[in-house]
């Protein structure tokens, strides 16, 4: 985690509030560390659990005017390493500030990775702050007094303004209806949006999108082989690059085709690590009796497949109570702060997860249907929909065609957002409107894949994790 604040105008004068941002994350695995340069204060957390060192966070150079604060996992550094003409491996902050220096913050166009970046140049006056494409890191910021605050902790800036900001009722209701998850606890803090940067000089904020995925080409000569093979690899790939040997690395398992699938792949890339761990959300000791689903079959079998050693969770009725009184810290997620505690335990300090990919590797129909219509594939549409049973087509047809074109809920759906809310006073337990249309309205596979990530669906589970 690192937080920190700027200021183009008189850089004496001001109190760095970020100092209160770092005392709301105090942990006795953690130790903090102050940078600062004219106009900027800032720091991060190093883990002593985790093998990074200061200059995985920072990096300043005073002959180039440049400060960088950052929280980032580059995947294609050969590539970027070769751009530069740079012969040995820099870490992340120091090859940010060499790409900064010859293209700009258009530079994130070329990065492929995770990441949450501030850049300032003191001599200049200026800051930038750049979220990675997709935001799978946290970034929010506030301006106050011609200063920019910012952090990795969304709740922790949150706190630091909350006495003279309103509360946000509808981000505290957000656990029991649809809301727009671009909000923040108050309203003067901002989440930078995925794809984005922002610019700070003279006092003022100005954001650009940097990468918009409407933008992404249809590529209409592939071929359903072809695809398969293509998918196969980018998934196997994006595994790959995202190993790291200096952890100890383990994976979520469930009887999910995206886990199961990101866990056997981490796997083969760990083969030299002798006990590789699956952990899962399902109990070590419940047993649902014979006839009924049983994910720890599915688990167990795909652990045994893959020499994965399965570990399934131990969660005690103690346990349950601490992590449901502890919100702030696991944001609803219990059963995940059970896992990182046994990760723990097993000195893994790296977990591969295949959490959000449900919507966009797995075999789910939504939008499926739609293009097969539109497409005129009518007889691919008939074998997936036989007619044979009039009750169940007309089902299907309302559910998966007519449903999510015009605008409506399934009554199951609906109901469950009545009983989700039932004890919200009835002018706060309505789901916000464009998320239900982000979420639910289509009119095709790929509309459903960017109003997923336009509605902050993925963001907002990695938000929640860290």
């Amino acid at each position: 985690m690192f937080a920190g604040s700027f200021t183009s105008f008189n850089s004496s004068s001001y109190s760095p509030l970020f100092r209160k941002v770092c005392d709301t994350a105090e942990n006795e695995d953690l130790s903090l560390n102050y940078v600062s340069a004219k106009g900027f204060e800032g720091g991060f957390y190093l883990n002593r659990r985790l093998p990074y060192s200061p200059e995985d966070f920072y990096f300043s150079d005073s002959e180039n005017d440049i400060v960088v604060l950052a929280k980032a996992g580059f995947y294609n550094k050969p590539e970027l390493f070769a751009h530069l003409g740079l012969k040995d491996p820099v870490p992340e902050p120091e090859l940010i500030a060499s790409l900064f220096i010859k293209e700009g913050p258009a530079f994130a166009e070329r990065v492929n990775g995770d990441f949450a970046i501030f850049i300032c140049r003191p001599a200049k006056n200026e800051a930038y702050l750049i979220r990675d494409q997709v935001g799978i890191s946290p970034l929010a910021y506030a301006t106050e007094n011609q200063t920019l605050y910012f952090s990795y902790d969304i709740t922790g800036l949150s706190k630091l303004f909350a006495k003279e900001s309103q509360i946000d009722t509808e981000y505290l209701l957000g656990y029991f209806k649809y809301i727009d998850y671009r909000r923040t606890p108050v309203g003067k803090v901002r989440k930078l949006l995925p794809g984005h940067y922002l610019h700070f000089s003279g006092g003022e904020a100005t954001l650009k999108c940097y990468w918009d995925p409407s933008k992404i080409r249809f590529n209409r000569k592939l071929h359903y082989d072809s695809v398969v093979t293509d998918l196969q690899a980018l998934v196997s790939d994006a595994v790959k690059i995202r190993c790291d040997r200096r952890f100890i690395a383990g994976a979520h398992v469930s009887g999910g085709l995206d886990s199961g699938m990101t866990s056997i792949l981490a796997r083969r890339e760990y083969i030299e690590q002798n006990d590789f761990y699956g952990f899962s959300w399902s109990s070590a000791i419940y047993d649902p009796g014979e006839g009924v689903y049983n994910e720890r079959e599915m688990v167990s079998e795909t652990c045994r497949s893959s020499g994965i050693t399965p570990v399934f969770s131990d969660m005690s009725a103690d346990d349950y109570l601490r992590y449901i009184n502890n919100f702030y810290g696991n944001q609803g997620y219990f059963l995940e702060e059970k896992v990182t505690e046994q990760a723990s335990e097993r000195k893994v300090n790296l977990l591969f997860s295949g959490w959000g990919g449900d919507e966009f590797i797995s075999t789910g129909d939504r939008g499926i249907e739609i293009d097969l219509l539109k497409g005129l594939h009518l007889s691919k549409f008939f074998r997936r929909n036989p007619v044979r049973h009039p009750r169940q087509f007309i089902k299907w047809m309302l559910f998966y065609i007519v449903y999510p074109v015009f605008g409506r809920l399934n009554s199951a759906t609906a109901r469950s957002f009545r009983d989700d809310a039932f004890y919200i006073r009835k002018e706060f337990s309505k789901s916000d409107r464009r998320a239900l249309r982000n979420y639910y309205y289509h009119w095709s596979r790929r509309q459903m894949h960017l109003r997923q990530l336009d509605f902050y669906h993925l963001q907002e589970r990695c938000e929640s994790w860290r």
